[in-house]
């Protein structure tokens, strides 16, 4: 018994080893959390002002210039009229859940969605440039909700205690 207590006790190599691993992957852990909560809160930004944006040229304004754009395809012009009166506040509200870290799951799902619609429109279009600079936005929304575990610095993570075992994608959101 003496044997199993020297070699695992910390001044000895192998506990220092030991010790050395756990504290590394602490900081692997923390180094995940902080990287989570940057990409999250940048998209949340870009989000935040490309809705500012077009607050500021007026939503009016902004729904016209995409039944201008939309006139030629099948798409209806009621329904690209009201996605353009509609997309500022979606990317506003989005974007601001995404900074913060509100619930997180919900917002990055409701993103994607956002994201292939604006993608169907602007294929249809026939702005493959555009539709190609959309899918990074995507592949960002998808690592969001595929490591949703180190969503912990948020407002999430504080609803939940900010549990030092995490939360898993299943217990993230209510």
């Amino acid at each position: 018994m003496r044997g199993i207590y020297v070699a695992l006790r910390p001044s000895s190599p192998a506990g220092r080893r030991k010790q050395k691993r756990e504290g590394n992957s602490k900081v692997k852990r923390n180094a995940k959390v902080v990287a989570y909560a940057l990409l999250r809160a940048t998209l949340g930004f870009v989000l935040l002002f490309w809705g500012v944006d077009k607050f500021q040229m007026g939503a009016r304004q902004f729904s016209a210039g995409l039944d201008r754009q939309f006139s030629k395809t099948w798409l209806p012009a009621s329904l690209v009229h009201a996605f353009g009166l509609l997309l500022p506040f979606a990317e506003v509200g989005l974007g601001i859940l995404l900074i913060l870290g509100l619930f997180t799951v919900w917002a990055a799902a409701l993103g994607a969605v956002l994201l292939i619609l604006l993608n169907t429109g602007m294929q249809v279009a026939g702005s493959a440039s555009t539709v190609a600079n959309n899918l990074v936005y995507s592949l960002i929304l998808f690592v969001l909700l595929f490591t949703i575990e180190h969503n912990r610095f948020s407002l999430d993570g504080c609803r939940r205690g900010n549990s030092a075992r995490g939360a898993s994608g299943s217990a993230q959101e209510e």
